[in-house]
């Protein structure tokens, strides 16, 4: 395969950045949130946190009871006009969590909305709070419940509250900010939908990107290494065209099929740096062009 022959690269399309979040609360010291019915919690701890000098917690009782952590006039008149809430947030035991929700209102909640950040214990709940990691989660304005019609543009109250599934299992949440940020990014301002094309199935060319070509659509195409190029798989020059001609991207999914069937969260630490190291430079060496020209003239890659 010769790589140089691929030279034309499509425009730029508009990428997204970090959003632009105005911060309502840091949990820092005399934050003012209180708690409700939780086992345990900590208003100020100084033990664990990413924001500041400390964060806030609690922990459900294990019988399915709601525990809360909230304030009211926590804000003062917040417009949420054309806004949406994301919240800095951590869970431990989220297998067990039930449900999480994030509550906004007014009059001391007597008027509010609630929207749900994880509302099933059938659901993949490590997807949306990655187990025992602080992570970022936006929230989209489609509350689940509201009560005494509360004005989306008089936002005063806040309120984070957690269940766990009655077994007996306490789940740990802990909350590091709760920000508001823009419904939508200026770049896409009517939404915009990405597409991804997993584990390299030949159809993914024969079908899928033929058919988008089309319409100038260009997929991320999340590669399994040791699958390029086998039977009823995306080969090393469909990966090219893809990238080089239909204006998408290839990404890493995993070095070998064994160990993505398997699940990243089964590898050893060692084995998954080696599957991760090995991955970064397969893309390195054989989409190297952006690469490249980042690093300028003088960066050698390697051959094969």
């Amino acid at each position: 395969m010769d790589v140089e022959s691929y030279l034309v690269r499509p425009a730029t399309a508009p990428r997204f950045t970090n959003p632009q979040r105005a911060m309502l609360a840091t949990f820092q010291p005399g934050h003012g949130f209180t708690q409700s019915s939780a086992s345990n919690f900590n208003y100020d701890d100084t033990t664990d946190y990413v924001l500041g000098s400390q964060s806030a917690y609690i922990v459900t009782n294990g019988a399915g009871a709601t525990a809360t952590l909230s304030k009211s006039g926590a804000v003062s008149g917040l417009n949420m006009t054309g806004k949406v809430f994301a919240i800095l947030v951590k869970v431990t035991n989220s297998a067990h969590l039930s449900r999480l929700t994030m509550v906004a209102g007014s009059s001391g909640f007597a008027k509010n909305l609630q929207i749900q950040v994880q509302a099933s214990i059938t659901g993949a709940n490590s997807e949306i709070t990655p187990e025992g990691r602080w992570s970022w989660v936006t929230l989209p304005w489609y509350p689940s419940y509201s009560a005494g019609a509360p004005n989306r543009a008089n936002i005063t109250d806040l309120r984070i509250v957690a269940v766990d599934d009655n077994t007996g299992q306490l789940v740990k949440v802990q909350v590091q900010a709760i920000v508001a940020q823009a419904e939508r990014p200026a770049a896409f301002p009517n939404g915009v939908v990405s597409i991804g094309l997993d584990d390299c199935w030949g159809s993914q060319h024969t079908y899928a990107t033929a058919y988008m070509d089309k319409f100038g659509y260009a997929p991320t195409v999340h590669a399994i290494v040791d699958l390029v190029g086998q039977p009823d798989r995306l080969t090393l020059d469909h990966l090219h065209r893809i990238e080089e001609y239909s204006g998408g991207e290839v990404a890493g999914h995993a070095w070998t099929a064994d160990s993505h069937n398997a699940g990243f969260d089964a590898l050893s630490p060692e084995t998954l740096d080696e599957e991760l190291r090995l991955t970064k430079q397969w893309l390195a060496r054989i989409f190297h062009r952006t690469a490249v020209g980042a690093l300028g003239a003088g960066f050698a890659v390697p051959a094969g």
